[in-house]
Parts: C-alpha cells; sequence; structure tokens
C-alpha cells in the first residue's frame, strides 16, 4: 500500500521460483487489480491455466513465459483467452539448447499468437567467464537462428537474437 502512495503504477511478478507456486498468487493479483496498477508476469507456464482465475487472467498486460521450460517439458498448456501481449524468453545453455528446441518454441508460440522470442546467452560464471563465452555463445547462437528463422517472411510473424527482441513475424 505504501508504494501506491509513492506513486507505483506497474508491478512484475517474478520470482526465485515460480511465481505460480505462491499459494496467495489469486488473492495477490485481485489486490492488484483493486489498485489498478499494470501487471507483468514472468513464469516458466506450467500449469497457468489452471492457477491464475480466469477472471484476473486478463488484468495482467503481459506475460513472459521461461522458455527453457521446453529443455525438459514438450508442451505447456497455455491459456488460449489470454489478450494481453504473451512472449517467450529463452536463456541458451551449450548443451542443451538446439535448433530442435528453437523450432518447438516456435511451434507452440505461433500456435499462441505471441507477440516476440526473447533469445539471450546464459549468463552463469564469472565476469571473465562470461565474457569469453559470450562472444562463442552469441556466434552459436546466430548460427542456430540463422537456421531456426530461415526462409523468414517479415509479413509473418515471429522471433529475437542476442540481447534484441524482434517480432513474432520474423520467425514464421
Amino acid at each position: 500500500d505504501k508504494f501506491i502512495g509513492l506513486g507505483t503504477k506497474t508491478v512484475e511478478i517474478t520470482g526465485g521460483g515460480d511465481p505460480l507456486c505462491y499459494p496467495h498468487l489469486n488473492k495477490y493479483l485481485a489486490h492488484l487489480v483493486d489498485y489498478a496498477l499494470k501487471i507483468g508476469l514472468i513464469t516458466n507456464g506450467i500449469n497457468i491455466d489452471t492457477i491464475i482465475d480466469k477472471t484476473l487472467l486478463n488484468k495482467i498486460q503481459w506475460i513472459r513465459i521461461s522458455a527453457n521450460v521446453f529443455d525438459y517439458k514438450k508442451y505447456i498448456d497455455i491459456p488460449t483467452n489470454f489478450t494481453g501481449t504473451l512472449g517467450f524468453s529463452y536463456v541458451w545453455t551449450d548443451g542443451i539448447s538446439s535448433v530442435e528446441i528453437l523450432k518447438q518454441i516456435q511451434k507452440i508460440a505461433l500456435a499462441n499468437n505471441t507477440e516476440y522470442i526473447r533469445l539471450v546467452p546464459n549468463c552463469l560464471g564469472t565476469q571473465e567467464e562470461q565474457q569469453q563465452r559470450r562472444s562463442e555463445d552469441v556466434s552459436t547462437m546466430v548460427d542456430a537462428w540463422e537456421t531456426f528463422a530461415s526462409g523468414y517472411d517479415p509479413e509473418n510473424k515471429l522471433g529475437t537474437l542476442g540481447y534484441l527482441n524482434f517480432p513474432m513475424k520474423w520467425v514464421s
């Protein structure tokens, strides 16, 4: 309530774990809606369709699904009636990530009217390790992305490269 008095207009719900695991999430969302705050949610999306109350779902302005969920799951239920901005973010991880996973993300994104896919390199490790690995990772990501998005049609939908977000119309 103090933040409202300070002029807060937007709340992004994320966490050191998935916010969908928080047992009072719907009560918290309803409280934010009562204050007419804009709401964003970062989640792995598992069970989002059954956890978030249907009356609250479209009070969320945007949802970003951490697409690394597809490193260990083939599919998640994405609400078909969500009217806000839906996007995916994927952290490229050597030894796990592949063009096949990008294609799986693309297929699910296209089927769910997703606005963007964000692709970033893994940031684990010391600063020196990250800097050394960054050029290798980005090079690998670019190669994978070019394979993934080859033949894109700018009039169609979706994508992201490195630290940039490209609209879905680029990765159909």
